[in-house]
């Protein structure tokens, strides 16, 4: 619960590599999250260039903090599902683990 209570948004990064290890625990723990009908639908892209982390930080006012951090992980959903009225929501549960 303390992780819960003691969220906070972060917009300063450390100029440093993230371990592999790190990473694949984040990304362990969007993949456990619950989603309707247990269809999964999301996708996340680990993006460590930093040409294309630039890119991204200007699609969005709300994004331009990502200018500066050294990986980005993209929640996206797979829309080409037959029923997927549920994947923004389970998306943001994944997204929410991360």
């Amino acid at each position: 619960m303390n992780e819960i209570f003691k969220r906070r948004s972060i917009r300063k990064y450390l100029n440093k590599e993230i371990e592999e290890e790190k990473i694949n625990l984040l990304l362990k723990a969007g993949f456990a999250a619950p989603s309707a009908r247990n269809e999964q639908p999301w996708q996340f892209y680990v993006i460590r260039n930093k040409e294309m982390i630039n890119e991204l930080s200007t699609i969005s006012e709300y994004c331009a903090f990502a200018k500066v951090a050294p990986l980005l992980i993209i929640p996206c959903f797979r829309n080409n599902e037959e029923r997927y009225e549920f994947n923004l929501i389970d998306l943001s549960a994944a997204t929410e683990n991360i």
